[in-house]
This record gives C-alpha cells, sequence and structure tokens, in this order.
C-alpha cells in the first residue's frame, strides 16, 4: 500500500509542514534553550537502524490500526527497521519506561497525548499525527532545524487543531542548537509562531 492510499485511508486533511517549518528556518526563531546533543540519523546511523519506539494501547480499536496498518507500514516504506511497540496501558514496565522517557525529554503534561511515537528521541509524535506531517517531517532527514521536536495531535478524526512546541530548557550550552517554538494553527485556527 503506499503513502499516498494510507493519507486517503484515514480521511485526515492537513497542511503541509514545509508551510510551518520554512518560517522558522528564515526567520531564526530562537527560544532561548538549547537541547543535549542526540544521536540522530546521519550517514554512519543509517534509517533503517535509527530506534522507532511506538507507546500505545491495544484496549484502543483507532490506535491499533493506526499505529499498527498505517504508521508502521509508513515508517518501513521510508526505510525504518528497528521499530519496537509497547503496550502501555498493560505492561506496567513500559507504562514506566514511557513515563520517565517524557520526563527526562522534558515533555509537558499538555503535548502528552494517548499514543506516542518516538523516532530517535529526536521526532515526538503524540496521538494521531497525520501522514503527511509525519512524512514531510521525515523528509527533512538532517537537514532539519531543530534538535528534536515534538507534535500533538490527540483527535482521532478530523482534527482542527495541533500543537508542537519543545519547552526552553536551561541557558545555551555551546555547540548546541537553538529548541525552536512552534504554534500549530490548522484550518481556519492560526494561532502563528512563537518564541
Amino acid at each position: 500500500m503506499s503513502i499516498f492510499a494510507l493519507e486517503g485511508r484515514l480521511a485526515v486533511r492537513s497542511r503541509c509542514l514545509k508551510q510551518l517549518l520554512i518560517p522558522l528556518i528564515f526567520l531564526g526563531i530562537y527560544s532561548g534553550g538549547t537541547l543535549p546533543a542526540h544521536a540522530s540519523p546521519t550517514l554512519e546511523t543509517s534509517v533503517s537502524e535509527t530506534p522507532v519506539t511506538i507507546y500505545s494501547s491495544q484496549a484502543c480499536g483507532h490506535c491499533h490500526i493506526y499505529v499498527e496498518e498505517v504508521v508502521e507500514e509508513v515508517l518501513k516504506q521510508v526505510g525504518f527497521e528497528n521499530i519496537t511497540i509497547k503496550d502501555f496501558i498493560s505492561d506496567q514496565k513500559a507504562r514506566q519506561e514511557l513515563v520517565e522517557l517524557t520526563q527526562k525529554l522534558g515533555i509537558p503534561m499538555e503535548l502528552r497525548g494517548h499514543l506516542a511515537i518516538f523516532i530517535d528521541d529526536s521526532i515526538i509524535l503524540e496521538g494521531h499525527v497525520p501522514i503527511p506531517v509525519i512524512t514531510d517531517l521525515l523528509r527533512l532527514g538532517e537537514k532539519r532545524p531543530f534538535e528534536r521536536i515534538v507534535v500533538l495531535q490527540d483527535e482521532m478524526h478530523g482534527a482542527k487543531s495541533y500543537k508542537s512546541l519543545m519547552p526552553p530548557t536551561a541557558a545555551p550550552r555551546k555547540n548546541e542548537k537553538p529548541i525552536f517554538r512552534i504554534g500549530l494553527g490548522f484550518p481556519g485556527r492560526n494561532q502563528g509562531i512563537s518564541s
């Protein structure tokens, strides 16, 4: 099944992420914080080796379809092979791991969804993020203008708005990239970009 067929299957409309990230590149918005370096995929580390961990619930029928029939298929088409799916509802160890990971990465409660996808801890997708947004993020590769991004879309169908930001951390350190803080507005709700 092609990515385009998967997009149609979800019947989700969204704006192209490029329209949101290009202004950030040109404006150079700096939030006043930085993130520690992370092991992003490079020429030495192929996409196939990049770890992807998905935390979802088998009890959620829509989540199961979204994760295993849509997202996992898209990730495999792009070349990801190291994909782990964990049920954080029935597996207490996975639940604790998710809590510790979100705390370690500084993901605020308001950006945590009912399922979470961690792509090398640099792209974090919370909830049912539309496939076009995921593919646009993955296409950026090493050229992405951020160290880490969190995208939340916690509604299952007909989403009206999305959130994406990473809160400022401590004062900037040497040799660290800035965090971009983004307020995304979608269909009829342009929240703009803030620093």
